[in-house]
């Protein structure tokens, strides 16, 4: 391991690489976190042979290569933080209720699906959604199912590609799934191939990097989970809207259990299933059996800090609940 306690990170220093890494990833770095990127701005000076964070800086400025080396650093501060089925109660919902949804509605259209996992880390959430879809329909044989999955760090997606895991990565895998798509290797769970294949990892900045569309096509369900949490509020509410731009209508819109697009996007629905709340692009009507609810926090749990007053919106059920760096 390189030993970078020798690099100091000034006060100047620290708005400057602020300022960098939030306009070339969105990423929000408050000053409890200083040491944290002095670690891995430091972690990449000493890769590139700086030797100082003040030479790495007008390095990443000024290099021919400075995007290549600014990704690697968006990479390197990124939080990868990850597991299998992670907010089971998601994925009863998208098992329940979704994917059967989905299916009814597209069954006299062309059989496709798609979902798109932004800030997939290492894989885990991807190939979850996959075993969901397989275990979802009667029939997955006669569907094509297309999951793309995309994060900042090449390192995990590299991870992720390989499909296989330690033993305790399954933590929150049953018997059941463990025996049905992984089988023992190396002394760890390898992902079955039927599974692996549905999923395609490319490296993606969520900011700064087009939508997928024209590689991939409009979605059906997009995963951002433990995401926008890391951004500032102009750069979250920039993200959730080309999530809807790229979503299909009656589309959905999973987030981590601690975000909501409270004051970020109003052109969502929030839809109360199971024992999860799950945000979605609305239809041209709403379907029967759904509640729609506007998004904001239960009564009883309080306002967001710093918010006074909730926003009015007549002759609506007004409650909010639950919701995984690029």
């Amino acid at each position: 391991m390189n030993d970078n306690h020798k690099y100091k990170l000034s006060e100047t220093g620290f708005q400057h690489f602020k300022e960098l890494v939030s306009k070339a990833g969105g990423v929000s770095i408050t000053h409890a976190e200083k040491d944290f990127l002095r670690q891995g701005l430091a972690a990449r000076a000493a890769a590139v042979g700086a030797p100082t964070l003040e030479d790495y800086y007008r390095l990443i400025i000024t290099d021919i290569h400075r995007e290549d080396e600014l990704r690697r650093l968006l990479s390197q501060l990124s939080v990868n933080d990850t597991g299998f089925f992670r907010n089971q109660s998601q994925f009863n919902v998208l098992q329940a209720y979704i994917i059967p949804e989905l299916a009814r509605r597209k069954k006299e259209e062309h059989r496709v699906l798609r979902f798109w996992c932004a800030g997939c880390s290492t894989g885990q959430e991807p190939y979850s959604v996959a075993m969901s879809v397989l275990d979802s329909l009667p029939n997955p044989a006669r569907w094509k199912f297309e999951i793309l999955a995309t994060d900042l760090s090449e390192q995990a997606l590299e991870y992720a590609r390989q499909g296989w895991y330690p033993k305790n990565s399954l933590a929150g895998v049953d018997r059941e799934h463990r025996e049905k798509y992984f089988r023992h290797s190396d002394g760890g769970f390898q992902i079955e191939a039927r599974a692996r294949r549905l999923v395609t990892f490319i490296q993606h900045n969520l900011v700064n990097d087009p939508l997928p569309i024209e590689i991939f096509g409009t979605c059906d369900v997009v995963f951002c989970r433990n995401v926008i949490i890391y951004f500032t509020h102009s750069t979250a509410s920039f993200v959730i809207e080309h999530f809807f731009d790229i979503l299909n209508p009656g589309g959905y819109l999973f987030l981590g259990h601690s975000e909501t697009l409270w004051k970020l996007s109003a052109k969502y629905a929030l839809v109360e299933m199971g024992n999860a709340f799950i945000y979605r692009k609305p239809l041209p009507t709403s379907l029967t059996g759904r509640r729609f609810i506007p998004d904001r926090r239960l009564s009883e749990e309080g306002l967001p800090s710093g918010v006074s007053s909730d926003r009015h919106v007549s002759g609506s059920d007004r409650r909010a609940g639950e919701n995984s760096l690029v």
